[in-house]
């Protein structure tokens, strides 16, 4: 009778055993199973991300480009606006010699 109980606890502690690295197995693949999806998601949302980053760069950029377009454009409509009003006003010789004159040898 006592080999029955030693074959009998032998037999629940080789199924205990068993059920022990079903758990493990189980456990280890959920752990894989959890790395897979994480990555997956982290790949995805780098994905997304870098999306919405090169959007705003290029809406960025476009700005900026169109930006120095008008400031270049009104700079040099300034310039040459100038550049007419000093050509109109004509060349006044004598009263700048008088304004020297006046300066100089006051």
């Amino acid at each position: 009778m006592a080999g029955k109980v030693v074959n009998g606890e032998s037999a629940v502690l080789n199924h205990l055993f068993e059920v022990e690295q079903n758990a493990q197995a189980l456990t280890l693949d959920a752990q894989r199973e959890a790395d897979k999806r994480i990555s997956s998601a982290k790949s995805a949302a780098d994905e997304k991300f870098k999306a919405a980053y090169e959007k705003i760069v290029a809406e960025n950029e476009q700005l900026y480009e169109k930006s120095i377009s008008e400031i270049k454009s009104k700079s040099e409509l300034e310039i040459k606006n100038f550049k007419e009003r000093i050509l109109k006003s004509g060349k006044t010789v004598e009263s700048f010699d008088s304004c020297l004159d006046k300066i100089l040898f006051a």
